[in-house]
């Protein structure tokens, strides 16, 4: 019997078809947008979740913590995404 890895489990059981709902307000945002498009590309290219990036931005000097908030969400959006596009391509 194969082991299952960690693709194969979010492939199988963690990544339901889930379509994103862009007439969310928070979608509108750069920081969303900034997040969910560093997690995409981390999740395609196998890498761990990071949220270093979080605190790039110009809006968490005006906003403070809302700013790293709504990049965070859109970071683990575009990651689970990214999950569910890389095992599919496989």
């Amino acid at each position: 019997m194969k082991k299952m890895t960690m693709l194969d489990f979010f492939c199988n059981f963690a990544l339901p078809n889930k379509k994103i709902n862009t007439t969310m307000g928070i979608f509108n945002s750069n920081d969303y947008k900034r997040g969910y498009e560093d997690g995409y590309r981390d999740a395609k290219a196998g890498k761990e979740k990071s949220y270093v990036s979080s605190g790039k931005s110009m809006k968490y000097w005006i906003n403070g913590d809302a700013a790293i908030d709504t990049y965070n969400q859109g970071y683990d959006e575009g990651y689970r995404i990214g999950m569910r596009d890389r095992c599919r391509d496989n």
